[in-house]
């Protein structure tokens, strides 16, 4: 069990590593070192730690790190980070979820730092609406919060074929959920996917729009008042 004035100390070093690992080189040569990577790992698997406030402050310099990456168009270390990220997902399963429902979480505010390039966004949303399989809501439910908040986020680099990809990915892919929180999600994801699009390209978002409204109705036929005011 971690000592309070331990946890401050871990937290602290973290901050620091993070501020370290900023400032340096972003090319694929530097990256493709042992060393680096190494430090990167450290921050990497206390996106896993079970202590709330320790995953935070590793989420928060992950962040930083690949939203520098992104700034310059850096793609080694957000290759590499989005491989860890996926590798995880895919082991999940229903008695073992734990560790992919805090990658999950972390993915809420990254998914638009590592899934920006070819069909890698069509294929994290496939990874993320497949977790439901597992049969854990609040797996369920937090996954699909990260897909609303990709298309809501500031830093969404994605052109509109691939949020065309997306979207339609969100819409196509039937729910067998009861669970209110999970359905919910997914019905205010489809809404922000689609301002997106529209504002990115009309004739694409209304491709896409008869069989989103669809899927809307569909919902209406739920007695639960929050996927209602979702919808609407």
């Amino acid at each position: 069990v971690q000592s309070a004035d331990n946890a401050q100390l871990l937290r602290v070093s973290l901050v620091v590593l993070g501020s370290l690992l900023c400032a340096q080189d972003k090319s694929e040569g530097f990256w493709a070192s042992v060393q680096p990577l190494q430090c990167m790992n450290t921050i990497l698997l206390m996106l896993e730690d079970p202590n709330t406030k320790l995953r935070k402050v590793a989420e928060d310099q992950v962040v930083r790190i690949l939203r520098q990456h992104q700034l310059g168009k850096a793609k080694a270390l957000r290759t590499y980070v989005a491989n860890f990220c996926s590798g995880i997902l895919k082991s999940c399963t229903r008695n073992h979820y734990k560790r992919s429902l805090y990658i999950v979480l972390f993915l809420e505010n990254a998914l638009t730092l590592i899934a920006d390039d070819g069909d890698r966004p069509k294929k994290y949303f496939d990874l993320l609406l497949g977790l439901s399989d597992c049969g854990q809501a609040v797996l369920t439910a937090a996954a699909l919060r990260s897909l609303d908040a990709y298309f809501q986020s500031p830093y969404l680099g994605t052109n509109d074929r691939q949020i065309a990809d997306c979207l339609n990915t969100l819409v196509t892919r039937r729910l067998h959920s009861p669970d209110m929180e999970s359905n919910t999600y997914r019905y205010l994801a489809m809404a922000s996917g689609f301002v997106v699009l529209h504002g990115k390209n009309r004739s694409l978002s209304l491709a896409i729009l008869k069989r989103l409204c669809a899927s809307l109705v569909e919902g209406c036929g739920d007695n639960f008042v929050q996927i209602n005011d979702a919808i609407g």
